[in-house]
């Protein structure tokens, strides 16, 4: 019984530090992942950042582009 209830106490209290430490910052908009090291801005604003995501998108683009078109048989 007591194993049971230390696993529950246990469960709770990450339960409560997730809520308070990530899902909360996160729905304000305060979100510590998005951060660049510099602190100057969010890592969507890095250009780098920005030129992989695009030639990732294009690339899914044409994958799914391949994919629906009939095989040549």
């Amino acid at each position: 019984m007591t194993g049971t209830v230390t696993a529950l106490i246990v469960l709770l209290l990450s339960l409560a530090a997730s809520y308070f430490f990530c899902v909360r910052p996160m729905r304000k908009g305060h979100c510590a992942m998005g951060q660049l090291a510099s602190g100057t801005g969010t890592a969507c604003q890095d250009r780098a950042a920005m030129e992989e995501a695009a030639r990732l998108k294009a690339e899914i683009t044409a994958l799914r582009t391949q994919s629906t078109q009939p095989d040549p048989k």
